[in-house]
């Protein structure tokens, strides 16, 4: 069906049905767990709170990753409510082993949601506790479940990658590398400033995005506040370390991916939702519900009104991206003689600036830069949004052998930007261009 072929609007369309799916899906889990005792209110402040949150905006970057995002979120809602499911029917563990084989498939397209399967386990646990009087042991237990059979899913995705890699014989790096990415005992062991990583890494990358930034953190800490106070005054013990692991849990991806801090976002809109529903659901004066409610309705509506600003702002950023690409296509048609032949895309140093549509903000995603740089380096991605305007070129097999003749050029033929040679065409482009 070809359906990660990006086909504007269309995909869009596909994913925003996906997202409302499984914003549906998260309130059947809350539910579930609750015993339908909640508000109805609580119910609408989830879902709007999960849906509206603008780091949502993300999913909708013209990329064929918006698509694997909000299935892969959408399968870890139902992997946890099977699982629990199963904990409140007292099944063996081994009926998980089939839903850890069925978490393969998630994680294989997008395997930053095991940080959304994680932070789903600890809300899950903490509204049970809220709901039904358990004991620790008895939650302990279905963590422990929960973590079980994500590790399954984990290594039974690594083994089935293995083994088509193996049968087809791909070469070059697996997706999945880890080659580029700083981890934990790396940051230990070289002494990376942890303050300096945060601030260079987290706070810089969506240095115009941090309002959502801000509002996460907020929220979240009001959220640990509220379960202080209910610790303290009604003794919820279980709640308060509960709440605290799922607040914690969002930060997961750090320990692994600390080059891709972008990551560590998607789950912030279950927890953005599920902070707004506990909140909620600590009041229960009429008076204090109603001031409640007014503030919660504002937050939503202000999450609304910035993610329309970041939609907006994608949007323009899209339409310079193609009007660059349209013009190097242009100068394609114009200088080759046979377009059949592979592209090699390589980086343009000459200081170009493209400046027939200004970005508001720096918050858009330059595809330029990563499907020129991303994975193998081989321009597998950039090609797809040439692709995209209608036409059908290819990029080189071998590109380290094709950057060596590139190399070898005389200076005054690699100032071009586009080189037709006898086995395949240099194109130049331009990061952030």
């Amino acid at each position: 069906m070809n359906l990660t072929t990006f086909i504007p609007f269309w995909q869009d369309a596909i994913v925003v049905i996906l997202l409302f799916i499984t914003a549906i899906f998260f309130a059947i889990l809350v539910d579930k767990v609750s015993k339908s005792n909640l508000k109805k209110s609580s119910y609408i402040l989830l879902t709007c709170g999960f849906i509206s949150f603008p780091v949502i905006n993300n999913y909708f970057i013209y990329q064929p990753t918006n698509l694997t995002v909000s299935l892969s979120n959408l399968f870890m809602i139902i992997a946890i409510l099977i699982i629990y499911n199963n904990f409140l029917l007292k099944r063996n563990l081994k009926y998980n082993i089939l839903i850890g084989l069925l978490l393969s498939f998630p994680i294989s397209m997008y395997e930053s949601c095991c940080q959304t399967f994680v932070v789903l386990v600890f809300i899950t646990s903490f509204i049970h506790c809220k709901f039904n009087n358990e004991d620790f042991k008895r939650v302990f237990k279905f963590v422990f479940i929960s973590a079980v059979t994500l590790l399954v899913g984990i290594v039974l995705n690594q083994i089935i990658s293995d083994f088509v890699i193996w049968i087809l014989k791909i070469n070059g790096k697996l997706v999945n590398d880890f080659s580029n990415k700083i981890t934990v005992v790396e940051v230990i062991k070289n002494g990376y400033p942890i303050r300096r990583l945060f601030r260079n890494k987290l706070v810089d990358l969506f240095a115009n995005n941090s309002l959502f930034i801000r509002e996460f953190l907020i929220l979240g800490l009001l959220g640990f506040v509220l379960s202080i106070f209910n610790f303290v005054k009604k003794k919820d013990e279980k709640g308060f370390y509960l709440y605290l692991f799922a607040f914690l849990s969002n930060f997961i991806l750090l320990a692994i991916m600390a080059k891709n801090l972008y990551r560590i976002c998607y789950s912030w809109s279950i927890f953005v939702g599920f902070v707004l529903f506990y909140i909620n659901e600590s009041f229960n004066g009429r008076k204090s519900r109603k001031a409640i409610l007014i503030i919660l309705g504002f937050i939503i509506f202000m999450q609304t009104q910035y993610m329309n600003t970041l939609f907006y702002n994608d949007y323009v950023g899209y339409r310079r991206d193609i009007l660059y690409v349209s013009n190097i296509i242009n100068n394609l048609q114009n200088t080759c003689k046979d377009l059949s032949k592979p592209l090699l895309f390589v980086e343009d140093e000459r200081d170009l600036k493209f400046k027939d549509l200004e970005i508001n903000s720096d918050n858009r995603f330059d595809y330029i830069g990563w499907g020129l740089n991303s994975f193998d380096g081989d321009g597998s991605e950039l090609v797809k949004l040439f692709n995209y305007l209608g036409y059908e070129f290819d990029v080189v097999d071998d590109v380290e052998k094709a950057r060596e003749i590139y190399y070898e050029l005389d200076n005054e033929t690699k100032s071009s930007q586009i080189i037709e040679l006898d086995e395949f065409i240099v194109v130049k482009v331009k990061s952030g261009a």
